[in-house]
């Protein structure tokens, strides 16, 4: 049995053998966002978000994949390789595949584009392949940091939907002042499953990034 957690802040793959191979990067729009992804040998990163206006934004952040894992009541640790041969890169779709031999467990950290327009979807499949059961420490599913200048004005648009009372706002549209600190999951209450990022707020063409996590 293999139990999992996966943050809502979401969102997202190995093998030994001849799957295992160098580093991939690849590309994925929607007619709001364009992202630029890239696949290391030992973890995937965002590397940047391009708003439909053209502004990019450059994130300096690797996602961290889980470093361990309980085994039998002991923490093992977990070597992550990238598996281009268990990769997909599709023309709305991108799932970059990490595994483990030991303990075997595939990791997929997937976008999705489903149409032409609105948000793009990010979530992360994690399988435990072994015949153990394994207790999994909570996994973020995105990790950015965007380089911006204080003087420029930011806002963030997030919306409630998941498990149990959302509050009393629904919708929430916030500064995002020097500092700024967001947690997208609530637990046991509910998730924040999108999210969009505006540069001013003049227009459409000032949003940086739209993003739903699933």
């Amino acid at each position: 049995m293999l139990r999992h957690f996966v943050s809502c802040f979401v969102v997202i793959l190995l093998c030994g053998g001849k799957g295992i191979s160098a580093e991939k990067t690849a590309s994925l729009q929607s007619s709001d966002t364009i992202l630029q992804l890239h696949a290391g040998l030992s973890m995937p990163q965002l590397l940047t978000i391009t708003s439909r206006s053209g502004s990019a934004w450059y994130n300096g952040s690797p996602e961290a994949l889980i470093k361990s894992v309980e085994v039998d009541g002991h923490e093992t640790p977990i070597d992550w390789k990238f598996n281009e041969g268990a990769s997909r890169i599709e023309a709305r779709r991108i799932g970059f595949t990490y595994e483990s031999e030991s303990p075997h467990m595939r990791l997929t950290w997937e976008w999705e584009a489903r149409a032409a327009f609105g948000p793009v979807e990010h979530q992360i499949h994690i399988q435990n392949l072994s015949d153990r059961e394994l207790w999994l420490p909570l996994q973020d599913s995105l990790h950015f940091n965007l380089p911006i200048k204080p003087q420029v004005r930011l806002e963030e648009i997030y919306i409630e939907k998941g498990a149990s009372t959302p509050s009393d706002v629904g919708t929430h549209h916030v500064e995002v002042p020097v500092g700024y600190k967001w947690h997208g999951t609530y637990v046991e209450i509910l998730c924040i499953t999108w999210l969009a990022i505006f540069h001013d707020c003049e227009s459409a063409d000032d949003q940086i990034f739209n993003l739903k996590f699933v």
